[in-house]
């Protein structure tokens, strides 16, 4: 009876040897579940190639998406400048745009007078000439305006000079956009007139503007110039003759 006990024991002690046996080692490889983890082969200097588990992650911030409204705009240093407009230069009202015609006196000669008042007050502010012709007709207070029609460019600034006959009092001119908005307008009493009396009026966009020149009281004949700030001449441009003919452009 003891010896079946001890033969008993001897084969549980056996099966439980082979038992601990079949466990994988740390050792053996990485066919169980507790395989090592195998360091990276080292690099030329001697250190590993990559990042050790101990070893503090480093990160990046993320690019900004395409269209992102919060990325600074980046500019481009081949571009061309954006052109700015003449009238966004500084024109200070008054001065040397009101002075240059004090103490010009009239004659009974419109086309004379109206050549003298644009010599005395064009160049000396730095305007020139844009009309070839001066844009002459009759006008009365019981008639309609006369209507000429000018090209005009953005960022340029403008004044349009006007004289009558005596027997005009009062001349009337007022310039209107392609969409029929006055823009600008001579605000002096008497035969006179100065588009903008204290200073020239400017565009932001190319247009082709209506002058219409009118007597508020009187009849009689006029002459009017138009001289242009910061305007590059095309070849042939004036302004002149009634608007049923056109723009006038004239090779």
């Amino acid at each position: 009876m003891h010896s079946l006990a001890r033969t008993a024991c001897a084969l549980g002690a056996a099966l439980a040897a082979v038992s601990c046996d079949d466990r994988p080692h740390p050792w053996a490889g990485n066919d169980g579940p507790a395989a090592v983890l195998t360091a990276p082969p080292p690099g030329p200097s001697g250190e590993p190639i990559g990042q050790a588990d101990d070893a503090p992650a480093t990160t990046s911030a993320p690019a900004a998406p395409a269209g992102d409204a919060s990325a600074p705009p980046v500019a481009d240093p081949t571009a061309a400048p954006e052109p700015v407009p003449a009238s966004t230069h500084e024109i200070t009202p008054g001065g040397g745009w009101v002075s240059c015609a004090e103490g010009l006196t009239l004659s009974g000669d419109p086309l004379k007078d109206v050549t003298r008042l644009g010599l005395v007050c064009g160049p000396a502010n730095g305007m020139r000439r844009k009309t070839q012709q001066a844009i002459v007709g009759v006008v009365g207070e019981h008639e309609p305006p006369v209507v000429a029609q000018l090209r005009v460019a953005r960022g340029a600034c403008y004044r349009i000079f006007a004289v009558a006959d005596a027997q005009v009092s009062e001349l009337d001119v007022t310039v209107r956009s392609s969409r029929d908005v006055a823009v600008a307008g001579d605000h002096t009493p008497g035969r006179r007139a100065i588009v903008q009396a204290d200073r020239p009026f400017c565009t932001f966009a190319d247009d082709i503007f209506s002058l219409e020149v009118s007597a508020l009281h009187g009849n009689g004949r006029f002459a009017a110039e138009v001289w242009s700030l910061g305007e590059r001449r095309r070849k042939g441009e004036a302004a002149e003759g009634p608007a049923d003919e056109g723009p006038i452009d004239k090779p």
